[in-house]
């Protein structure tokens, strides 16, 4: 049912039921193939013609608009030298895609008082040292357990701080990726 529903951000959730439309057209298109009568046979492969249109046509449509707040925020951070950075998991992420892979975002999050490399979309490599992540960006609606508190104890106090469209971006004059070795 969550295919049919609008809960991923008001964005329909069709796409996730395209494994099962390609599946049905290659069976669709096998079974033309068995068909004798030349004349149906070119009526079923208009039919998953203009199905396969169709499906283009409407996906293309619903294509997401680019969050134009996130662009915004990876040209300011592309404009100050950031190629590195932590943050909540969908902002983070979605930086990467926003700033054309120019800044690499790897998604954090609190748990039990300790920031913690996020469970979902990790590489272990990101939280070593040679990562070399120098701002944090902290989505004000989706803080995914990292309280201003929990920061602060632990990547200390910020050289820079804006909020900008909801999203708190602080900028360190150190290694944050460091910090993630010695809390072992």
């Amino acid at each position: 049912s969550f295919a049919f529903t609008t809960v991923t951000q008001g964005e329909p959730a069709f796409r996730y039921l395209a494994p099962a439309y390609f599946l049905a057209i290659v069976i669709a298109a096998r079974g033309i193939g068995t068909v004798k009568k030349l004349s149906l046979r070119r009526v079923g492969i208009a039919l998953i013609c203009a199905a396969a249109l169709l499906n283009v046509s409407f996906n293309v449509q619903l294509r997401p608009a680019s969050d134009i707040r996130l662009v915004e925020i990876a040209d300011a951070l592309k404009d100050r030298g950031v190629t590195r950075i932590y943050g909540t998991y969908w902002e983070s992420l979605a930086l990467t895609y926003y700033s054309g892979n120019a800044i690499q975002g790897a998604p954090i999050m609190g748990v039990n008082g300790l920031v913690r490399s996020s469970e979902w979309s990790s590489k272990e490599t990101w939280y070593q040292p040679e990562f070399g992540a120098r701002c944090l960006l902290v989505e004000e609606n989706q803080r995914d357990g990292l309280s201003t508190s929990l920061i602060t104890d632990f990547f200390g106090a910020e050289n820079e701080f804006l909020n900008y469209h909801q999203v708190e971006i602080r900028c360190y004059d150190r290694n944050l990726s460091e910090l993630f070795t010695t809390q072992k």
